[in-house]
């Protein structure tokens, strides 16, 4: 089984969007991975999921006493758990200082693909810069890309990543990082140990014959 899934990034015209696939058996900190790769932000921030009036990210134990809400924590919280019904929406936000707010969509469950490595299925459009200043930074910089005579413009071309293209768009390129990364990105219950090799689990009397057996050497 997969979840079939489609994510825009809220408030930008034309529509910065992918639809993906994965495994419902991941963590919400295995999907915000996963949306990393698919939308093409590099990872640099923290995130969250409202899911159902429910908050999940990583909890700061720091913080926890300045919290006025609960803060489900993302590497335990399976998604299926919170989400399980086809055309389920709910949110994911990246970098609460740009505040990237995306609208992720439970198309479909399909219940006859086994495979469950991610997989980027379609999209349009680039992701933003990280760190341009959220979308009214973004539009501004494109202006200003735009613009040839802008007094800005030597600034941003000088701040862009190198090749970096707004309308630019690969389902290759995206299923190559996915396929990178493949074993952390599905459930650890379906990760492929190799043939022939198990877990060595180093007991007390276990070193001790070891020991014993060195010992035992002239």
């Amino acid at each position: 089984m997969v979840y079939r899934c489609r994510i825009e990034l809220n408030e930008i015209a034309p529509k910065i969007w992918r639809e993906f696939q994965f495994h419902p058996d991941v963590t919400f900190h295995q999907l915000h991975k996963i949306i990393q790769s698919v939308m093409g932000w590099e990872n640099y921030h923290l995130y969250e999921f409202h899911v159902k009036e429910k908050v999940i990210g990583l909890p700061d134990p720091t913080f926890a006493d300045m919290e006025d809400r609960e803060v489900l924590n993302a590497r335990r919280e399976i998604v299926q758990k919170h989400v399980h019904e086809e055309n389920t929406v709910f949110t994911y936000v990246y970098d609460f200082g740009d505040d990237w707010q995306h609208t992720v969509t439970l198309i479909k469950i399909d219940a006859s693909t086994s495979d469950p490595a991610p997989l980027c299925l379609d999209g349009a459009r680039g992701c933003p810069q990280e760190d341009v200043g959220g979308v009214w930074g973004h539009q501004h910089m494109l202006e200003v890309l735009l613009t040839p005579n802008h007094p800005e413009r030597d600034h941003f071309i000088g701040w862009v990543r190198e090749g970096y293209d707004p309308e630019h768009f690969s389902c290759e390129e995206v299923n190559q990082e996915l396929g990178r990364q493949k074993d952390k990105l599905i459930p650890k219950s379906l990760v492929k140990r190799p043939v022939g090799k198990k877990p060595v689990k180093l007991t007390k009397s276990a070193l001790n014959k070891h020991l014993k057996q060195l010992n035992s050497f002239p």
